[in-house]
């Protein structure tokens, strides 16, 4: 008899155990984009003048602009009306250029279409446009200064 109740509650228990491992939708597994109500944020940017300083022209030219993001985002989301590079003067036009965005590394990327004038000031937004996969959106527009470094002077090691 002790032995029979004892396989019965071992049973109960294991029974349990499997009810709350999965089998239930978005249970067990993390959370599923429905249940993601976290604005997505920028984790970091290229070139990131406290970082970089002053990058060349042809590095943007070669290498990009990039945002990387904490978490994955909705591709459709980052075009050219969300990925923004302007000239920095009041009124300044906007800089034309290929928008990608690399899925497995969570990063945006700008190429423009022409080299940047060196010693020049741009301004790179990512507008709050962009969502994450579950819809959400940043919480505010993201914006940063990048300075197109000058021209080494002739004859210099630079």
């Amino acid at each position: 008899m002790r032995i029979l109740v004892l396989l019965l509650r071992v049973t109960a228990i294991l029974l349990l155990l499997a009810g709350c491992g999965s089998g239930v939708e978005g249970r067990g597994g993390g959370a599923t984009p429905a249940d993601d109500t976290t604005p997505p944020t920028v984790e970091s940017y290229y070139p990131d003048p406290a970082v970089d300083g002053n990058v060349a022209s042809a590095e943007i030219q070669a290498n990009g602009i990039k945002v990387i993001f904490d978490e994955g985002m909705a591709p459709a989301t980052i075009d050219s009306n969300s990925f923004k590079v302007e000239e920095w003067v009041a009124g300044g036009k906007s800089v034309s250029g290929t928008v990608s965005y690399d899925v497995s590394i969570r990063t945006a990327k700008f190429i423009p279409e022409t080299a940047l004038a060196a010693a020049y000031e741009y301004v790179v937004t990512i507008t709050n446009a962009v969502t994450d996969l579950a819809g959400n959106k940043l919480t505010a527009d993201h914006s940063w200064v990048v300075t197109v470094a000058a021209p080494a002077p002739p004859g210099s090691l630079l």
